[in-house]
This record gives C-alpha cells, structure tokens and sequence, in this order.
C-alpha cells in the first residue's frame, strides 16, 4: 500500500510493513466509499488480507482533493487567507473554519483527483459499508450514521451500550 500512496493521493498509507498484521483476524476497516468497495472485490474473490476485515466504517465522500497552489487560489473567492485555517468541510459549498472561528463560504469548487461525479450519490453515501458516517444532512457538529447491514446495526447496538 504504501508504494501506491506514493502514486496516489486518495489511498493513505497506514501500515508500512505487513510483519506487525500477522494474525489479525477482527479488523474493522474504515475508509471512503471507493476504498470500501475495493475490500468488498477482494472479499468476494477472498484475496488476502480482506479475510481478516470484519466491518466496513465508511465515510461519506463526493471527491478526494489535493491542495496545491492552483487550489490554494480558492483563498481569493472566499476572501481568507489559508495561514489562518483551522479546518475544511464540504458540504452544500467549501466551507473554511478559521482560526477565529468565522466560517467563509465559498460557492462548490471541484478538483476531485479521484475522478468521482460529485452527483455520484451512491458511492458518496458509501452504500457498501457496514455503518457509514458523514456530515451530509448534519447539522453543524453532528454526524450523519446510515446502517447499511444486518452486522452494522448489531454492531451500532452494542457500541451504544
């Protein structure tokens, strides 16, 4: 995994050695919707080590993006400067936290390097996943949590106690 993160910006790297996995059998994966359906093809093909993943957490997602200095140029639509970010949510629009805690709002800008239709609805809401979270239809600090399998639901119940 880690040589394709180098190649490739919408798979983290997690694990830089596989020595440390030996004997993992109860794996809960967590990962956007097109990493969840790459786990569901190995599964289904029954490719190592998919065998140990025994829940999918998806994150809802309309893109993977990467912020170089043509991105970073969104910093003059929204009237911020990026020194002065604390953090970025998509929604509706961008939406940038500053540090000051003001909100800037700027109009949707897309430059997803995963090729994902932002109107892709399906993997955004990450329908091969157990449980999937998002903030899509949230208010603000408020997540999202769909129940996308019988072994989810189980699971969400015993995490609520």
């Amino acid at each position: 995994m880690k040589s394709f993160s180098d190649q490739y910006c919408c798979i983290p790297p997690s694990k830089n050695s596989t020595d440390d996995q030996e004997g993992l059998r109860r794996v809960a994966f967590v990962g956007t919707p097109c990493q969840i359906k790459s786990v569901r093809r190995m599964q289904t093909l029954g490719l190592v080590p998919s065998d140990a993943i025994q829940l999918c957490l998806g994150l809802f997602c309309s893109g993977n993006f990467t912020f170089g200095e043509e991105q970073r140029a969104t910093s003059r639509l929204g009237g911020f400067s990026w020194e002065d970010v604390h953090k970025v949510n998509i929604k509706d629009d961008f939406m940038v936290h500053l540090k000051s805690g003001e909100v800037k709002s700027v109009p949707w800008v897309t430059w997803s390097s995963c090729g994902a239709p932002p109107a892709a609805t399906a993997g955004l809401l990450a329908e091969f996943a157990d449980i999937a979270f998002g903030g899509i239809g949230a208010e603000e600090g408020w997540t999202t949590v769909v129940m996308r399998s019988p072994l989810g639901r189980a699971a969400f119940a015993d995490a609520k106690g």
